[in-house]
């Protein structure tokens, strides 16, 4: 056991070693020569504090690779290990050591230059073996989760830092690998880092004493054991003690997981140096060397890096010795190598065309109900590939059914957490699986931080040769701003993702069933997509057949010539909606016009796809500038009826040429329990009598409608108003 310790110690020291080096050596990092202070970095890159512990995981972790012969999906939860990943990666030599290029042999044979620049404080998609971003601070053991679901032979080990340990999402995540993983689901081990530090205070969990730790993680299902003192064999013992419960798992003689806590100090293995100390400080978290000179900072480093006898580690290349290296697995169990063992797993489609409904037939449609059936042959169809997850909705949005569709493996997974549904989804997707999230509209916002974070993930990820492509995240919402209680709306999800400008971005607002079922159809079908798709559950009027739909849908736009009313081609005013209320609205309303007004020309639009009509700078996609302005015309006003807040629509257009022409109606924030849907749309300037009204308003100026009818039109329909309010109180 000596000598796997002395081995594992070696490994440790290099990884240390080369942490340091890569945060603070611009050049002679392996101390080929004396240390000049123009060696040094301007600025270092990258934190400290976290990284020794990490650097201590890994190796022993490799060991265990070495005698168990598991494969290892490792999770890095602190945020900031960057580094530490980083050198353990360039021990593998996954990434050379010197060079900083991957090594060709390792995924499809494909070169890939790691960068300096690339050398962040956070793990990211440029460095090999990561699902996860080192940036995504508390979702580390949901991910996790999610990445074994389906996966028997995967063992996902999650590395939890102190501060992530205090969010609101880790804390409930430790409540689920009892509750949502079974037999045909991997491994999970994960290891609380008590480091003893935040950014600026003492953690909450390293303040407890060892007992109160093993009674609250043991009242939670766990057996925890405890890493600290003698770390080494502790650990290594740990890990023979970890292997062990797997295998009384697997007998069915016990349930709880086995957990791991390692107690260290914060920037671990820094040297004293007179009255400078790093080890157990606040100083350690980041950069532990800001406030010395130059001269200081000199000296301190080249008393650090010696402090792990390079000499004993590192041959005068710089390439890594025997010593350091014989615990490192095979190349294809390598840690750093771990994309390897997945492939992308392509949803089996039924035909789609066959749900649809026909709508000759049936005139009014609970449009989530079309689902049904599609969503039920989609999971028989994908029995180890495909799941759906929701925040404990899916009764209240009419989709309980589908979770009676398979007793013996159930695809549909529900918990009250929006969060913990997100980070299910990211670690079953990036791990080449497919899946699904159904919720309320108003409390999509409380993910949007991590669909952002994600967003961030999948533009880097995209750069990657080696990367797989991935299925899209496609979110079904529902429970709308126009059928809820004042407290239950709000459309701002829409807003985030826009803003963020991602050319893979969709959002759909399927105006019926069909164009539902077709907006699901296309979401599932294209890979690397953020996709959302907007439906009411209330009975709602039918429009599209389903190949009116299916064309739609894949322009983005329809043009209702059947409900316009224009034979020139100018018309005298463009109506658009978007969503399926606003549809509703805006067709009662143009009955109307035609009854008060019916010389005035029309035209008619629905839009189905958002992006659409953004900018093709931004969304190569959307349609090109003279489609445009054939289709919103190039003179005429523009009234826009819209699901979500207007800012949505000002973002989308901010490089169209319809300057002043455009009045754009939507929510508004403003409503009242209790009221009915087109009570609500009136509070907030969008009912089928605001555009009524706000339509003669554009007219006006145009000499199309007199001032005299003006004032009676207004006069009427405000008193249609009143009454819609008087009668349905």
């Amino acid at each position: 056991m000596d000598d796997i310790i002395n081995k594992v110690d070696s490994y440790w020291r290099a990884a240390n070693y080369l942490t340091v080096a890569n945060m603070f050596l611009d050049k002679n990092k392996f101390l080929s020569r004396s240390l000049h202070e123009t060696d040094l970095k301007k600025f270092p890159a990258g934190h400290w504090g976290t990284c020794p512990g990490i650097n201590f995981i890994y190796a022993h972790l490799n060991n265990y690779i070495q005698k168990y012969r598991r494969r290892i999906q490792l999770i890095i939860g602190p945020g900031h290990a960057g580094n530490a990943l980083l050198a353990n990666l360039q021990l593998e030599q996954v990434i050379n050591p010197r060079t900083a290029t991957l090594q060709v042999k390792l995924y499809n044979n494909m070169e890939y230059t790691f960068q300096d620049s690339f050398i962040r404080t956070e793990v990211n998609p440029f460095m090999p073996g990561t699902i996860y971003d080192g940036g995504e601070l508390g979702y580390s053991l949901a991910v996790a989760i999610g990445a074994v679901m389906d996966a028997p032979d995967t063992l996902c080990v999650c590395v939890i830092g102190d501060g992530e340990a205090e969010t609101g999402t880790l804390s409930a995540s430790w409540m689920c690998c009892r509750e949502f993983l079974n037999k045909s689901s991997g491994l999970i081990l994960p290891i609380l880092h008590l480091n003893e530090f935040k950014m600026g205070n003492k953690s909450i969990l390293s303040t407890w004493n060892n007992e109160e730790l093993k009674a609250y993680f043991g009242g939670m299902g766990y057996i925890p054991r405890i890493i600290s003192d003698n770390y080494h064999s502790e650990m290594m013992m740990s890990l023979d003690w970890v292997e062990k419960r797997y295998q009384e798992i697997a007998e069915g003689k016990d349930s709880r997981l086995p957990l791991l806590i390692l107690r260290s100090p914060k920037g671990w293995t820094a040297p004293a140096y007179g009255n400078f100390i790093i080890e157990s400080t606040l100083i350690a978290h980041k950069n532990p060397l800001h406030n010395l000179n130059i001269t200081e900072k000199k000296e301190y480093l080249d008393r650090w890096l010696h402090s792990y006898h390079p000499e004993n580690l590192f041959d005068s290349d710089g390439n890594p010795l025997n010593e350091v290296t014989s615990i490192i697995p095979d190349d294809n169990w390598r840690i750093g190598n771990s994309l390897s063992i997945y492939k992308r797993e392509k949803l089996k489609m039924p035909h789609t065309i066959k749900y649809s409904i026909d709508i000759q037939n049936v005139r009014e449609y609970k449009n989530v109900y079309i689902l049904k059936d599609y969503l039920t042959d989609l999971i028989l169809l994908n029995k180890k590939s495909f799941r759906i997850v929701s925040p404990d909705e899916l009764k209240s949005n009419l989709l309980d059914c589908l979770k009676s569709i398979d007793k013996n493996n159930i695809r549909i997974m529900e918990i009250l957490n929006e969060n913990i549904c997100q980070a299910w989804m990211q670690g079953y997707t990036l791990t080449g699986r497919n899946s699904l999230m159904i919720s309320y509209e108003a409390f999509m916002p409380i993910i949007s931080s991590m669909v952002s974070q994600y967003a961030k993930w999948l533009y880097q990820a995209r750069k990657v040769s080696w990367r797989m492509d991935l299925s899209s995240l496609t979110y079904l919402v529902t429970s709308l701003c126009w059928a809820n209680t004042y407290s239950h709306q709000n459309p701002e999800f829409i807003n985030s993702l826009l803003g963020q400008q991602y050319d893979f971005i969709r959002i759909y607002l399927p105006i019926d069933a069909n164009s539902l079922l077709l907006s699901m159809e296309e979401s599932f079908s294209e890979d690397n997509r953020i996709n959302v798709i907007i439906s009411t559950k209330q009975k709602m009027p039918q429009w599209m057949d389903a190949c009116m739909a299916k064309a739609a849908v894949l322009k983005g736009y329809y043009v209702w010539d059947k409900y316009s009313n224009s034979n020139k081609k100018e018309p005298d005013i463009v109506i658009a909606a978007a969503g399926d209320y606003p549809m509703r609205e805006c067709y009662k309303a143009i009955e109307k016009i035609k009854e008060l007004l019916p010389s005035i020309h029309i035209k008619f639009i629905s839009i189905l796809e958002l992006t659409t009509i953004g900018s093709t700078l931004l969304y190569p996609h959307a349609i090109a500038q003279d489609e445009f302005s054939k289709l919103f015309s190039e003179n005429s006003p523009i009234l826009f009826c819209y699901h979500g807040y207007s800012t949505a629509i000002q973002m989308l257009l901010y490089e169209r040429s319809v300057g002043d022409r455009i009045t754009i109606l939507g929510y508004e924030n403003k409503s009242i329990l209790s009221m009915n849907d087109v009570q609500k749309m009136a509070l907030n300037g969008c009912s089928r009598y605001h555009i009524v009204l706000n339509i003669c308003k554009l007219l006006l100026p145009k000499g199309l409608i007199s001032d005299e009818l003006y004032e009676n039109i207004t006069k009427d329909v405000t008193i249609a108003l009143m009454r819609e309010f008087v009668e349905n109180d």
